[in-house]
């Protein structure tokens, strides 16, 4: 996302290199490759990133509660080595002087300075380009929040953490907010986080909101809790433990297997196992919407097409032409089905369907 100019900025980093982008054409025939998809970082790539940075920074803990500022730090850097081929630059400056010199002894390099967040990875690119922007917040107060467990009345931002709010007016294309409190509050500060990305989804309707709840009285990794949020999907904020976010994306012939053993036993078909799987998929095909089906909409507008995590995919002139043409070529559940249009062909199936 292009920024406002800065001189200060532009000085410091219009020497950089930069990197030519590559893309990948498509072919000449029925089965085509979307040749310029979004580049998007999925829920398993910032659970690989916390969980590099726990074991080279943290002997696998948690960090301490004054190094948060230098975790967020790492994990910016990261998350934004994984967008661009270009050079990086992170600016930040960390409150705490421990952070400061825990950072500085690790090699990490930044430019002592606030831009929008606690952490921002620029790229210069015809301007400045905000990569990736975070906040490192320690201390939620959602202990005295009014309605710490449930969605606030429709307006109020009183029960929502200011630098989760702040955060949401952040120009970057990724939003990364990593928040501290004790293990038995960290669940209800991911429902908290949930609402208010849903009260506020038109203030990252183009952005990608990544979140990282850590505990702040114990060391165990089981408490981690990473939400992950795609722009215009209409899925909001979903959180996951650390160990399931490092799963795969989930496949169509997995999908399958498992939705017919789940089926096969009458009371697993209502069962929170069953809304797990279902939960992967609608995941999946949200990623696959945002990184190939959006780019792939300008071109298209109004066609359904059948499209693959690897950017594949098959047009059609009906949600049946697509469905029949993608089971044949990739397989059944493999590619996600939708109308290219804002609404993925919603409203004309109901709730959820466009996901199926």
């Amino acid at each position: 996302m292009l920024l406002p100019d800065s001189a200060a900025l532009q000085e410091k980093l219009m020497a950089a290199p930069v990197l030519a982008e590559k893309e990948t054409s498509g072919v000449a025939s029925p089965l085509r490759k979307v040749s310029m998809p979004r580049r998007v970082l999925t829920r398993r790539d910032l659970a690989l990133a916390v969980t590099a940075i726990l074991d080279e920074w943290f002997g696998s803990s948690c960090p301490p509660l004054p190094l948060t500022e230098a975790f967020l730090m790492r994990l910016a850097h990261d998350l934004a080595r994984g967008l661009t081929h270009r050079q990086t630059f992170l600016l930040a400056s960390p409150r705490s002087e421990e952070a400061q010199a825990f950072v500085a002894a690790r090699g990490l390099e930044f430019i002592p300075e606030r831009f929008q967040g606690d952490a921002t990875v620029l790229t210069t690119s015809g301007g400045l380009c905000s990569q990736v922007t975070g906040v490192a917040d320690t201390d939620p107060g959602i202990e005295h929040a009014p309605i710490p467990l449930r969605r606030p009345d429709s307006g109020s931002d009183a029960a929502y953490p200011w630098p989760f709010l702040k955060l949401l007016h952040g120009g970057a294309d990724t939003l990364l907010y990593v928040g501290r409190k004790s293990a038995g509050w960290t669940r209800a500060l991911g429902s908290l986080l949930e609402a208010g990305a849903r009260d506020h989804a038109s203030l990252w309707q183009d952005q990608v909101l990544l979140v990282v709840l850590m505990p702040a009285d114990t060391t165990d990794r089981d408490a981690i809790r990473l939400g992950y949020g795609l722009p215009g999907t209409g899925s909001g904020l979903r959180f996951l433990g650390l160990k399931p976010s490092l799963e795969p994306w989930i496949t169509g012939e997995e999908f399958t297997r498992e939705l017919a053993r789940l089926w096969a036993d009458r009371e697993q078909r209502d069962s929170p196992e069953r809304e797990r799987l279902y939960d992967r998929l609608f995941e999946r095909n949200d990623f696959i919407w945002v990184r190939y089906g959006v780019p792939l909409m300008r071109r298209n507008r109004g066609r359904w097409a059948a499209i693959t995590l690897e950017g594949e995919y098959l047009l059609g002139d009906s949600r049946e032409e697509a469905e029949a043409l993608g089971d044949e070529t990739f397989g059944e559940n493999s590619a996600y089905v939708a109308r290219l249009d804002e609404t993925r062909g919603i409203e004309s199936l109901g709730p959820r369907s466009a996901h199926a």
